[in-house]
């Protein structure tokens, strides 16, 4: 009787883990589904695909470490007007990789974070809302049109907060984004770069409506990282709104702009470091009028531009 009583149990825990009570959650897919709505649950990932209207809601998930730089907790892809909220999401350091001492670059490092939190793909609406993201190598990556990404907290990244190839009216509303710990920050290319928001253009195409408004981005107690990033790589931002942030921020840079036209306005810039005033920096590209921003050196522009190239950004108090 105990020789069976404990093959039973060594089984039990052979498939559990070490203790049963903490056996990992399974995961949740929605598959060619319309308006399937799951409300609360314990997960170890979520997978929508080729969905519409479908909501998943006051969800945990905690995956398994990642296998990969980009291995994602939760994954919307082929799913128009899917809604994303209230979930709870909290990764795990990475077990495999290079060692923290090897000389980079380098994806998957022992014992940091990795992996990204939410991920949305040709998913035109969707809405990703009040969720709580942390102890990941990236908060929440996108792309495509008419996204949401409203009043979700992001912290504790290994690099940044939000990222991605955004489409036609995009608008980034209401996050708050904490602090980052990157490997061999400083050490380009070999270690890790990262910004709060690192948003692109891709194949030629010029993106319109971006809406970025009412986000609070602070270094905290992490590294100083860049604010918000609009890179020109293939493409413009027109008719851009960046409004009413506040840019909590321990380097020069709150905001570098390339390619941007429109309102960059009414935002606030909060330097850690005295001796790294921040500003709002305009490259190459950019016009509008931007009016109405406070703190450290406001509006500052790249050394390169000719005078009528500056006079296309008209900056006013």
């Amino acid at each position: 009787m105990i020789r069976r009583f404990t093959l039973a149990l060594a089984l039990l825990l052979a498939a559990c883990g070490a203790n049963p009570a903490f056996a990992a959650p399974a995961p949740l897919l929605l598959k060619n589904m319309v308006g399937k709505t799951v409300d609360g649950g314990h997960f170890s990932r979520i997978t929508l695909i080729n969905c519409r209207d479908c909501t998943v809601r006051n969800a945990t998930v905690t995956p398994p470490p990642a296998i990969s730089i980009n291995d994602q907790a939760v994954r919307v892809t082929g799913s128009p007007g899917a809604i994303i909220e209230g979930l709870t999401v909290t990764g795990q350091a990475a077990t495999t990789g290079v060692a923290q001492t090897a000389p980079g670059p380098a994806g998957l490092v022992i014992g940091l974070w990795a992996g990204e939190g939410i991920h949305v793909d040709t998913s035109p609406g969707a809405v990703i809302s009040h969720n709580v993201i942390t102890k990941f190598h990236q908060g929440i990556s996108f792309g495509g049109d008419g996204v949401v990404i409203d009043g979700n907290t992001i912290a504790n990244m290994r690099t940044s907060g939000i990222v991605g190839v955004p489409g036609d009216n995009v608008t980034i509303n209401g996050n708050g984004i904490g602090a980052s710990f990157p490997w061999r920050w400083g050490q380009t290319p070999a270690g890790d770069h990262g910004d709060k928001i690192h948003l692109w253009t891709a194949g030629g195409r010029t993106v319109t409506g971006l809406t970025i408004t009412n986000n609070v981005l602070d270094d905290g107690k992490g590294v100083a990282f860049l604010g918000i990033f609009l890179q020109n790589k293939s493409g413009n931002f027109a008719n851009v709104t960046i409004e009413r942030n506040t840019i909590r921020i321990g380097q020069t840079l709150a905001m570098m702009l390339t390619g941007t036209s429109g309102s960059v306005s009414f935002n606030t810039l909060v330097p850690l470091n005295p001796k790294k005033p921040a500003s709002i920096y305009a490259g190459f590209g950019n016009s509008g009028v931007w009016r109405g921003n406070t703190g450290g050196l406001g509006v500052t522009f790249h050394r390169s531009l000719k005078p009528a190239q500056r006079a296309l950004v008209t900056v006013l108090p």
